[in-house]
């Protein structure tokens, strides 16, 4: 994997989402009609200014199975139609990287962020999501950003021991999340909504 990694705050985005409890492995078989229904929601009118797709997984500690929500982003105001819920992605300091190529190499990615993590003394809080980008034909163009929440007794004892590195990054510019704190070209009071 040549993606970077970085460690950063993100805020919560709203998402219009349906929710199911899955193994991971049946994501890429079962996400199609999850996903269907929230679209159907959003076209009908009940969600305003959609963006990107996004998965959350809530990993199950006993087992290979997660909680998964499976949904898009969509303004705050939204909150639920028929079996589709309002929910939030997680708000606090992540690893993060950016990963340009096709979604099969997810898993990938999520493992090298999982080792780094440990390499790091990170502790991962158990939930990790991906926000998928604009759809690109050329599967090299496809960009899909993977966060795994840290805890936050982790990245204090990290910030008073080490500077975090970085693995390097591919050839495609890295930018931040699409809402980060700490963007110093975000405008205070901008979202991704206006």
């Amino acid at each position: 994997m040549s993606e970077e990694i970085t460690v950063h705050e993100v805020e919560a985005q709203t998402i219009a989402a349906v929710r199911a409890r899955m193994r991971i492995a049946e994501v890429p078989q079962r996400f199609g009609p999850l996903l269907d229904k929230v679209w159907s929601v959003i076209r009908a009118g009940h969600a305003q200014k959609h963006r990107h797709n996004v998965f959350v997984y809530r990993v199950r500690d006993d087992s290979d199975e997660a909680d998964v929500e499976i949904g898009v982003q969509v303004a705050p105001c939204f909150s639920g139609a028929h079996e589709v819920i309002g929910s939030n992605t997680p708000a606090g300091r992540v690893a993060h990287a950016v990963h340009y190529g096709e979604y099969h190499e997810l898993p990938g990615v999520h493992q090298a962020i999982i080792g780094w993590c440990s390499e790091q003394g990170l502790e991962r809080a158990g939930v990790n999501w991906e926000v998928y980008g604009d759809w690109e034909e050329d599967a090299a163009k496809r960009r899909t950003d993977v966060f795994h929440l840290l805890t936050p007794e982790s990245t204090r004892r990290a910030d008073q021991t080490s500077s975090w590195s970085c693995r390097p990054s591919s050839d495609h510019e890295v930018e931040r999340p699409f809402v980060a704190k700490e963007d110093p070209r975000r405008v205070p009071g901008e979202t991704f909504f206006e």
